[in-house]
């Protein structure tokens, strides 16, 4: 039996006096209060609230109907699902979850903040407390960004600590870190590789992304080499074009440590879809909540030359702009310093497809022709800096997520009163239409979450259901069929139907990824 199911049939037993309805209200907000449900750690003054209650009741009810009736004896899963967290030092919830149900006693969706106030009425000792990914200890009185907890022996904290410092520091010249690099350093990642990968993406300020079988990481709070070099094109250019930018950034970093760099595409990725920049179209700027310490990188005399050339002439052989520079600067510029300026600056593109002979250079800079359409890019940022400032705010994870909600809503249907099914493309009053993650909540990191690209608006009439079950998905802007339904049901004649539509360019924005996988 489960800890949920041993309760409830303690409570069922020994609450005596009450009528049936107040037995099943009370037993359901003891359930609540010990972390059944949302939110995970619940004050006496949340409970209340949720129960039509006074905090000093939800006190006198926990008191007389459970904590003083000496319920221990009747919990044995509780013991055992301690005596399995104290086995180790750290512990994900899933991680506790999969263990408990092999072991025989599974917890259900007892929160781990849960678990330890319970195991604390209780007085039953232990080692641990519970954690954000931030490693601030959870509190009854805390808010919180997510409901991604951990549980970590109190001490083995500082311990943590320092091996989180490890993963921060090694991305300093390189920018996005394979997970496997900082296994091979620090051996800590590779005995805890789940809990490890998990209280990395948790961070708020994190941007991971699993590739081929690869986790790439990159704690955006702290600055490096890539973050450098994407703002000192943007500060130089203010739009930049992506495809051109990221392997203009990666030839920049190349020369630091090859093997260790990330590809072109994951750069581009997360240049694409990071908090710090702002991407529409191929066109990419800086977000307007990066704020930055400190000025970003300077170009150097020949670089500024180099690029101010290149502006002007458009896309340019090396001989050509190798003969201005020298002229401009007889003697100044060593051949050398010309090639080096040009390969090794994130503002310079270089086109190899010509052969090694005839590369072309350009600069990274969006040029005037596909530039973004202002008011458009202006109300993109107005909502995606609304949705930026969720960060800094006090409120909870859950209220959070409903303001986050709303504003996604508006971002679809503001003074609107039809808008068009994305995928298939029936006009409907917005009443008849959801606010729709291409790709579930859950799923994405803190910048997908930020990005108002990241929903589409989805008919009741069939299309957001056979999307959120996964018996269609969308590749390469057009829908494909997915999980199977029944054969000749309703469900089937409605996914031919839509098979093989071809999305609206507005909702093709954002990265491809944003897009649920057949298999997620």
């Amino acid at each position: 039996m489960t800890i949920l199911g041993e309760i409830r049939a303690f409570l069922d037993k020994n609450i005596r006096e009450h009528s049936r309805g107040e037995k099943l209200r009370n037993i359901d907000l003891i359930c609540h209060y010990y972390g059944f449900g949302q939110p995970p750690l619940p004050t006496l003054q949340q409970a209340g609230d949720d129960f039509g209650l006074s905090k000093q009741r939800v006190g006198q009810i926990l008191q007389r109907d459970f904590r003083s009736q000496s319920p221990f004896a009747t919990l044995p899963s509780l013991q055992k699902v301690l005596d399995t967290v104290e086995s180790r030092a750290f512990w994900t919830a899933s991680e506790l979850q999969a263990e408990s149900l092999r072991r025989g006693f599974p917890i259900g969706s007892l929160s781990l903040p849960g678990l330890l106030r319970l195991a604390d009425d209780m007085s039953l000792p232990h080692r641990h407390d519970s954690y954000t990914p931030e490693l601030q200890r959870v509190t009854s009185s805390g808010t919180y960004d997510s409901n991604d907890f951990f549980l970590v022996d109190q001490g083995q904290l500082d311990s943590l600590k320092a091996h989180l410092a490890t993963a921060r520091k090694l991305q300093g010249l390189r920018g996005i870190v394979r997970f496997e690099d900082l296994e091979m350093v620090d051996n800590f990642y590779r005995v805890n590789k789940g809990f490890a990968i998990q209280i990395i993406r948790g961070n708020p300020t994190t941007w991971t992304r699993e590739a081929g079988g690869v986790t790439w990481y990159l704690f955006e709070e702290k600055q490096n080499a890539l973050i450098n070099a994407a703002r000192k094109a943007l500060t130089a250019f203010q739009v930049c074009d992506v495809g051109k930018l990221a392997p203009s950034i990666h030839r920049a970093l190349k020369r630091i440590n090859e093997d260790l760099l990330p590809p072109v595409e994951t750069i581009e990725q997360y240049l694409r879809t990071s908090r710090l920049f702002v991407a529409q179209g191929n066109n990419l700027s800086l977000s307007r909540t990066f704020r930055p310490k400190g000025r970003a990188p300077a170009l150097s005399p020949l670089e500024n030359d180099a690029v101010q050339y290149l502006k002007e002439r458009g896309e340019t052989q090396l001989p050509e702009i190798r003969r201005f520079l020298e002229d401009k600067n007889i003697g100044r510029y060593s051949e050398a310093a010309i090639q080096k300026a040009l390969t090794n600056s994130p503002l310079v593109f270089v086109d190899e497809s010509y052969g090694r002979q005839n590369y072309r250079y350009s600069t990274v800079e969006t040029q005037d022709s596909v530039r973004p359409n202002e008011p458009a890019l202006e109300r993109y940022l107005t909502f995606r800096n609304r949705l930026d400032e969720l960060r800094d705010t006090d409120s909870t994870s859950e209220q959070s997520a409903r303001t986050e909600q709303h504003i996604l809503s508006e971002w679809l249907f503001e003074d609107k009163e039809r808008e068009l099914c994305a995928l298939c493309g029936r006009e409907f009053a917005v009443e008849a239409l959801v606010t729709a993650h291409k790709k579930r909540r859950e799923h994405c990191n803190e910048g997908e979450r930020r990005d108002p690209y990241i929903v589409m608006p989805l008919c009741l009439f069939g299309c957001d259901y056979l999307y959120e079950k996964r018996h269609v998905y969308v590749a390469g802007g057009v829908v494909k069929p997915g999980a199977p339904v029944k054969a000749d049901s309703v469900e089937m004649a409605r996914v031919e139907d839509l098979v093989e539509t071809q999305l609206e360019n507005r909702w093709l924005d954002g990265p491809s990824s944003y897009f649920h996988r057949p298999t997620e």
